[in-house]
């Protein structure tokens, strides 16, 4: 009984890492499949990162691209 109860905890956390890791979160499927992620995805997710690959500060070019946003819907 423990066993069976056990397979079914784990297995549903298997569904639930899928989903998240795909579907959950937008732009990590595309990253997956095509090894690329948008400027946006990098510096919301991985902002150290962000920051070694473009020299450039995470928050500022999130300040930007809001600026650009709110730009474009005037």
């Amino acid at each position: 009984m423990l066993h069976d109860i056990s397979a079914l905890i784990m297995l549903g956390g298997i569904f639930i890492h899928i989903y998240l890791s795909t579907i959950g979160e937008p732009g990590t499927l595309q990253a997956m499949t095509r090894g690329a992620v948008s400027e946006a995805w990098a510096w919301t997710f991985h902002p150290a990162w962000f920051k070694q690959v473009t020299g450039r500060d995470p928050r500022q070019a999130y300040e930007e691209a809001r600026n650009r946003m709110r730009g474009e819907k005037k």
